[in-house]
Protein backbone atom coordinates (compact mmCIF):
# COMPACT_ATOMS: atom_id res chain seq x y z
CA UNK A 1 0.00 0.00 0.00
CA UNK A 2 1.43 3.37 -0.92
CA UNK A 3 2.33 5.82 1.83
CA UNK A 4 -0.20 8.40 0.64
CA UNK A 5 -3.02 5.89 0.75
CA UNK A 6 -1.98 4.80 4.26
CA UNK A 7 -1.87 8.41 5.40
CA UNK A 8 -5.32 9.00 3.89
CA UNK A 9 -6.73 6.01 5.76
CA UNK A 10 -5.12 7.09 9.04
CA UNK A 11 -6.37 10.65 8.52
CA UNK A 12 -9.92 9.44 7.87
CA UNK A 13 -9.86 7.26 10.98
CA UNK A 14 -8.60 10.14 13.10
CA UNK A 15 -11.22 12.48 11.65
CA UNK A 16 -13.92 9.96 12.58
CA UNK A 17 -12.48 9.70 16.08
CA UNK A 18 -12.42 13.49 16.34
CA UNK A 19 -16.03 13.70 15.17
CA UNK A 20 -17.05 11.21 17.85
CA UNK A 21 -15.13 13.26 20.41
CA UNK A 22 -16.88 16.45 19.28
CA UNK A 23 -20.27 14.81 19.56
CA UNK A 24 -19.49 13.87 23.15
CA UNK A 25 -18.29 17.32 24.14
CA UNK A 26 -20.31 20.11 25.69
CA UNK A 27 -19.32 23.44 24.16
CA UNK A 28 -20.57 25.28 27.23
CA UNK A 29 -17.71 24.22 29.54
CA UNK A 30 -16.22 27.14 31.47
CA UNK A 31 -12.80 28.33 30.30
CA UNK A 32 -9.71 27.85 32.40
CA UNK A 33 -6.83 30.31 32.43
CA UNK A 34 -3.25 29.98 33.52
CA UNK A 35 -1.76 31.91 36.41
CA UNK A 36 0.33 34.07 34.09
CA UNK A 37 -0.91 37.58 33.31
CA UNK A 38 0.35 37.07 29.73
CA UNK A 39 -1.61 33.86 29.20
CA UNK A 40 -4.45 33.65 26.73
CA UNK A 41 -7.73 32.16 27.89
CA UNK A 42 -7.59 28.54 26.78
CA UNK A 43 -10.35 26.14 27.73
CA UNK A 44 -9.10 22.88 29.18
CA UNK A 45 -11.21 19.75 28.83
CA UNK A 46 -14.86 19.78 27.84
CA UNK A 47 -17.84 17.48 28.00
CA UNK A 48 -20.64 16.55 30.34
CA UNK A 49 -19.57 15.31 33.78
CA UNK A 50 -20.48 11.64 33.61
CA UNK A 51 -18.01 10.06 36.05
CA UNK A 52 -18.83 12.02 39.18
CA UNK A 53 -17.28 14.68 41.39
CA UNK A 54 -13.66 13.67 40.77
CA UNK A 55 -14.08 14.36 37.05
CA UNK A 56 -15.72 17.70 37.80
CA UNK A 57 -12.81 18.66 40.08
CA UNK A 58 -10.34 17.55 37.40
CA UNK A 59 -12.03 19.69 34.73
CA UNK A 60 -12.15 22.72 36.98
CA UNK A 61 -8.48 22.36 37.91
CA UNK A 62 -6.82 21.48 34.61
CA UNK A 63 -5.51 24.15 32.28
CA UNK A 64 -4.87 23.49 28.61
CA UNK A 65 -1.24 23.95 27.62
CA UNK A 66 -0.86 26.58 24.86
CA UNK A 67 1.70 26.32 22.03
CA UNK A 68 3.38 28.79 19.67
CA UNK A 69 2.52 28.69 15.97
CA UNK A 70 4.19 25.86 14.06
CA UNK A 71 6.04 24.55 17.16
CA UNK A 72 5.86 21.81 19.73
CA UNK A 73 7.93 23.80 22.23
CA UNK A 74 6.61 24.91 25.60
CA UNK A 75 7.53 28.54 24.91
CA UNK A 76 4.03 30.00 24.51
CA UNK A 77 3.02 32.61 27.10
CA UNK A 78 1.58 30.80 30.10
CA UNK A 79 2.60 27.28 29.00
CA UNK A 80 5.08 26.62 31.82
CA UNK A 81 2.74 28.12 34.44
CA UNK A 82 -0.16 25.95 33.22
CA UNK A 83 2.07 22.87 33.23
CA UNK A 84 3.25 23.55 36.78
CA UNK A 85 -0.33 24.19 37.93
CA UNK A 86 -1.56 20.94 36.34
CA UNK A 87 1.40 18.93 37.71
CA UNK A 88 0.83 20.27 41.23
CA UNK A 89 -2.86 19.33 41.14
CA UNK A 90 -2.11 15.89 39.69
CA UNK A 91 0.53 15.18 42.34
CA UNK A 92 -2.00 16.14 45.03
CA UNK A 93 -4.49 13.67 43.47
CA UNK A 94 -2.34 10.58 42.78
CA UNK A 95 -5.26 8.28 41.95
CA UNK A 96 -6.36 10.31 38.89
CA UNK A 97 -5.44 8.99 35.44
CA UNK A 98 -5.76 10.98 32.25
CA UNK A 99 -4.95 11.25 28.55
CA UNK A 100 -3.28 14.05 26.61
CA UNK A 101 -4.84 15.39 23.41
CA UNK A 102 -2.88 17.69 21.10
CA UNK A 103 -4.51 20.15 18.71
CA UNK A 104 -3.56 22.74 16.07
CA UNK A 105 -5.17 25.80 14.54
CA UNK A 106 -6.73 25.87 11.05
CA UNK A 107 -3.53 26.72 9.23
CA UNK A 108 -1.48 23.99 7.57
CA UNK A 109 -2.62 20.71 6.05
CA UNK A 110 -4.10 17.79 7.95
CA UNK A 111 -1.02 15.72 7.05
CA UNK A 112 1.29 18.43 8.44
CA UNK A 113 -0.67 19.07 11.63
CA UNK A 114 -1.12 15.43 12.72
CA UNK A 115 2.56 14.82 13.63
CA UNK A 116 2.90 18.37 14.99
CA UNK A 117 0.07 17.82 17.45
CA UNK A 118 1.45 14.40 18.39
CA UNK A 119 4.77 16.12 19.17
CA UNK A 120 2.88 18.65 21.32
CA UNK A 121 1.11 15.91 23.28
CA UNK A 122 4.43 14.10 23.77
CA UNK A 123 6.12 17.33 24.90
CA UNK A 124 3.48 17.79 27.61
CA UNK A 125 3.83 14.13 28.61
CA UNK A 126 7.60 14.54 29.02
CA UNK A 127 7.24 17.83 30.91
CA UNK A 128 4.65 16.40 33.33
CA UNK A 129 6.89 13.41 33.99
CA UNK A 130 9.84 15.75 34.66
CA UNK A 131 7.63 17.67 37.10
CA UNK A 132 6.99 14.49 39.07
CA UNK A 133 3.75 13.10 37.60
CA UNK A 134 4.05 9.31 37.40
CA UNK A 135 4.11 8.09 33.78
CA UNK A 136 1.73 5.22 34.54
CA UNK A 137 -1.04 7.77 35.15
CA UNK A 138 -0.83 9.10 31.58
CA UNK A 139 -2.87 6.56 29.63
CA UNK A 140 -1.98 7.92 26.20
CA UNK A 141 -0.97 10.99 24.27
CA UNK A 142 -2.63 11.58 20.93
CA UNK A 143 -2.31 14.31 18.31
CA UNK A 144 -5.64 15.20 16.66
CA UNK A 145 -4.36 17.84 14.25
CA UNK A 146 -6.84 20.57 13.46
CA UNK A 147 -10.04 18.53 13.69
CA UNK A 148 -11.29 20.03 16.95
CA UNK A 149 -11.42 23.81 17.00
CA UNK A 150 -12.51 25.80 20.05
CA UNK A 151 -12.64 29.05 18.11
CA UNK A 152 -13.42 29.48 14.41
CA UNK A 153 -12.48 33.08 13.65
CA UNK A 154 -9.50 33.56 11.34
CA UNK A 155 -7.20 35.66 13.55
CA UNK A 156 -4.38 35.13 16.04
CA UNK A 157 -6.55 35.61 19.13
CA UNK A 158 -8.63 32.66 17.96
CA UNK A 159 -5.81 30.50 16.61
CA UNK A 160 -3.93 30.62 19.93
CA UNK A 161 -6.90 28.95 21.62
CA UNK A 162 -6.75 26.07 19.15
CA UNK A 163 -2.99 25.41 19.54
CA UNK A 164 -3.13 23.40 22.73
CA UNK A 165 -2.80 20.14 24.58
CA UNK A 166 -5.77 19.28 26.77
CA UNK A 167 -5.74 16.87 29.68
CA UNK A 168 -8.73 14.53 29.58
CA UNK A 169 -9.97 12.67 32.66
CA UNK A 170 -10.05 8.86 32.61
CA UNK A 171 -12.56 7.17 34.90
CA UNK A 172 -11.28 4.68 37.49
CA UNK A 173 -10.57 1.33 35.89
CA UNK A 174 -10.40 2.70 32.34
CA UNK A 175 -7.48 1.44 30.28
CA UNK A 176 -7.10 2.49 26.63
CA UNK A 177 -6.65 -0.01 23.86
CA UNK A 178 -2.90 -0.30 23.25
CA UNK A 179 -3.52 -0.27 19.50
CA UNK A 180 -4.78 3.35 19.52
CA UNK A 181 -2.85 5.78 17.30
CA UNK A 182 -0.40 7.74 19.40
CA UNK A 183 -0.96 5.55 22.45
CA UNK A 184 2.06 4.94 24.63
Amino acid sequence: MKLTKRLSIVTCLLLLLGTATLMAQDAGAPPSTSASDDAQMVPATQGPPIFGPQQVAFRQAMEAIPFPFDEASLDAPGARDALQHDADWLKAHPDVKFSLQGYADWRGSVIYNMPLTQDRADAVRNALEQLGVSPDRILNSVGFGKITQLCEQQDESCWVQNRRVSLVYAPPGFEPNNAEPGGK
